[in-house]
């Protein structure tokens, strides 16, 4: 489960304390979510406090990147994931020479980067685009696009549940 942590969030001692109570209290829902981060955590030392606080309790972190250089901060803890939105991952390796597949991951973070998720990706020459620069964690309506259902879709062979369509 993917949960979002704003900075008013992780600027909330008493917050992080209660986050960090009920993740001890129970374990298991540690292990069932990530908590997204916003991306001024990695320039400001109080939030990066509030994440390594949330990950020693026992969170799985990721970063909502933008593409910003980082501040080499101590204080920020190891990552699960970078998240960034694919215009932005494009835009930073169609400036880059050389290898670029092997080269993005250290580009992005230097120091170890996380596994890279992309976001908003829309069409499969997207997807197929991120696949070659080595990225292979997408998400986007390319994957799951809202859309309406009736009865005589198809994909409703198994999908109706008391004569009504459901939602895909």
């Amino acid at each position: 489960v993917p949960l979002l942590a704003t900075a008013a969030v992780l600027r909330d001692d008493e917050a992080i304390s209660d986050i960090c109570s009920l993740v001890r209290l129970h374990p298991g829902i540690a292990r069932s979510m990530v908590l997204s981060l916003p991306p001024e955590t990695v320039r400001a030392p109080a939030l990066s406090r509030a994440a390594r606080t949330l990950h020693d309790a026992g969170l799985a972190l990721a970063i909502d990147f933008d593409g910003d250089r980082l501040v080499d901060d101590p204080a920020l803890p190891p990552l699960d994931y970078l998240k960034i939105e694919t215009d932005v991952l494009m835009a930073i390796a169609e400036g880059m020479r050389g290898d670029v597949a092997a080269d993005l991951p250290s580009h992005l973070w230097p120091t170890g980067c996380p596994p890279i998720v992309a976001r908003g990706v829309d069409s499969e020459e997207t997807a197929m685009r991120l696949i070659d620069l080595g990225v292979d964690l997408m998400a986007g309506d390319w994957f799951s696009p809202p859309r309406r259902m009736s009865r005589g879709d198809p994909h409703l062979a198994h999908g109706q549940e008391g004569g009504r369509p459901t939602l895909g």
